[in-house]
């Protein structure tokens, strides 16, 4: 769309131009967008919405929204609506915004002493909100027309532009004439045909290839709408598209009274008054679309969101890097500004620029001298090779949380090591070998350490292999489960263990009965992901690059890998919650796929964790 035209337009009128950050698809940043500047500005007399995306492919947004029908917070999430990029972009994230300034634009209405000074919203609409026929477009089919088998990305632009109009004029019957709302078709039209005139006639429809719209398209495509395209004769240029924005934004409106509709909205085209599709005039089904969009406004969360209690406490120890940073970053997006999301490692720095991010995208809330929420996170240090100082770091975070009066609602444990070297203590005088510390040992006395504030419906997940562990696998070593004995120590024995240990000890924490919690505990795979490991300078030059070129040709991001997990996550919980688990709250995972496994034997759990607590607890006190 051409909004920087627009803006170029504006500075060449002298009108002061300031930036503020905005992300539709993150109803987060709308809100807190609309926070600054309510808290620069006390009115708004020109709300111009602009911002929309044309996609190339289904896909997701991320969040998801309750169904019209009701959906109260104790019932489950089976009514959840997910909205699409697309959906979520041009129609929630408009609506959202413009809910959230409409105080600014009262204020300007009730400061106005002449009809030109009436505050206006001016929605950049597009001729295509007219092609789609017959298609019944209402929010009880809505669900089915973005459905994956029925998708279409140049329908799905059309539908999402119709309700956009849809909205708007429902928006104008309800303001009534305090402010004035004005669609605007921004492109060039001809027409070809004798009859009616091109301000009339919806023969063609006036395209600006040249704008971002085709963001999503192929590189290819794009370089095709852009530089082919642009010379076309039904196309128009960015410069004439901002213009007529700009004009159907701030410029005074001829009265249009053709359809004789009370309180209708305007509808531009060629920067004349002309009728829309005949559906906006439907006075129900505006309502109902108002209703549907005012109601996923509402309710729009996340799926780990809807998972969690509104003020969640987040713990992600190994947090600094890797995916445990990756993970970090994707629930600061996905869960409230009202979360607590503490980073725990050894790496300040890293964390750091994690914690960064955090305060940029959510989480943790506070506020500026302003009184704008500014999302912050935490970094508590630990050396998750030290038992002692795992012990000090779970027993200090325990009085953070009892300070705060809250619990632990999500647990990610990530801390690990790549390396090829032989047994090796985990600090001086240890008798536990550094990888199979970081692998299992300090993850499970974290587990047990945080138990007690653990809330009811926690999520515990560990991160490390939960596809190929195999508790029956006759290569364990059942009388020497840390491998601390001449001969029994491998890499391939270190990692076999630490996974099977994992699988029994997730089993005992989810069905111990004296819990006071009833957490769902996950062991899960992420895959082959591209991490920092790789470049470990400990590891042999050959290693490196060897495993630099399989992790270009084969491995996942770990933005990619959090992502996934997040989405199993989500999956585990709500097969926990529905008591889809008759083996007990205890599930692994392949990436985004539950794994169910074979439950181990009360024999095989009472020497695991006996085994397990013995060697921990006997660690010395020292660092």
């Amino acid at each position: 769309m051409p909004g920087p035209e627009l803006a170029s337009t504006l500075a060449a009128h002298h009108i002061a131009l300031r930036h503020l950050p905005l992300d539709l698809l993150n109803p987060y940043s709308v809100r807190d967008c609309a926070s600054r500047f309510l808290s620069q500005e006390s009115r708004l007399n020109v709300l111009v919405l602009n911002a929309a995306i044309a996609p190339n492919q289904r896909e997701p947004s991320g969040w998801i929204a309750s169904s019209l029908e009701g959906r109260t917070p104790e019932q489950s999430s089976k009514n959840m609506i997910e909205l699409e990029k697309a959906m979520m972009t041009n129609v929630i994230g408009t609506s959202m915004l413009a809910k959230a300034l409409e105080p600014a634009m009262v204020k300007a209405a009730e400061e106005a002493t002449h009809h030109d000074e009436k505050p206006r919203i001016a929605l950049v609409s597009s001729e295509l909100h007219r092609r789609l026929g017959d298609l019944e477009v209402t929010p009880q089919t809505i669900r089915s027309l973005v459905s994956l088998d029925q998708w279409n990305g140049m329908q799905t632009y059309k539908l999402t532009k119709l309700v956009q109009t849809i909205w708007l004029y429902a928006l104008q019957r309800e303001l009534g004439d305090d402010i004035d709302c004005v669609a605007i078709s921004p492109g060039k039209y001809t027409c070809p045909c004798d009859a009616g005139s091109s301000a009339d006639c919806a023969c063609t429809v006036g395209f600006i290839p040249s704008t971002s719209l085709s963001r999503a398209s192929p590189y290819a495509a794009q370089l095709f709408m852009s530089y082919f395209l642009h010379f076309m004769p039904f196309a128009s240029n960015a410069e004439e598209g901002g213009r007529k924005v700009y004009q159907g934004s701030m410029e005074s409106i001829k009265p249009f009274c053709r359809d004789n509709q009370a309180r209708a909205a305007i509808y531009l085209k060629n920067g004349e008054p002309v009728s829309a599709d005949s559906r906006v005039y439907d006075e129900c089904l505006g309502q109902d679309w108002k209703r549907w969009i005012e109601h996923a406004v509402a309710t729009v969360t996340t799926p780990i969101a809807d998972l969690v209690p509104k003020k969640p406490n987040v713990l992600i120890v190994g947090g600094t890097a890797g995916i445990g940073a990756a993970l970090a970053r994707k629930l600061a997006w996905q869960l409230p500004t009202t979360s607590h999301i503490t980073i725990a490692g050894r790496n300040s720095e890293a964390a750091a620029a994690v914690i960064a991010d955090i305060r940029q995208h959510g989480s943790v809330e506070a506020t500026n001298s302003s009184g704008v929420k500014v999302p912050v996170g935490e970094f508590a240090p630990v050396d998750c090779a030290s038992m002692s100082d795992v012990k000090r770091f779970c027993a200090e975070y325990r009085q953070r949380l009892e300070a705060r009066q809250g619990s632990l609602d999500i647990l990610i444990l990530t801390p690990g090591i790549l390396s090829l070297k032989g047994w090796t203590p985990a600090i001086s005088n240890s008798t536990i070998d550094r990888k199979m510390a970081l692998h299992f040992y300090a993850r499970m006395l974290i587990i047990r350490e945080l138990g007690p504030v653990l809330s009811k419906e926690a999520i515990v997940m560990s991160v490390l292999d939960g596809k190929h562990s195999d508790a029956y696998d006759k290569a364990i070593i059942w009388n020497d489960l840390p491998l601390s004995q001449p001969g029994h120590y491998g890499l391939r024995s270190a990692m076999r263990h630490s996974i099977v240990m994992t699988d029994v000890m997730m089993q005992y924490f989810a069905t111990r009965p004296d819990a006071e919690h009833s957490a769902t505990f996950i062991h899960a795979y992420p895959g082959f992901v591209a991490t920092s490991t790789s470049r470990n300078p400990a590891l042999p030059l050959v290693v490196r690059l060897g495993l630099g070129l399989l992790s270009r040709l084969f491995a996942s991001s770990p933005g990619e890998c959090a992502y996934r997990l997040l989405k199993g996550m989500v999956h585990a919980q709500r097969l926990a919650i529905s008591d889809s688990c008759p083996e007990g709250r205890w599930l692994n995972l392949d990436r985004d796929m539950v794994v169910r496994k074979r439950p181990v034997d009360e024999q095989i759990i009472e020497r695991v964790q006996k085994d397990t607590w013995r060697l921990i607890d006997g660690q010395a006190t020292g660092a």
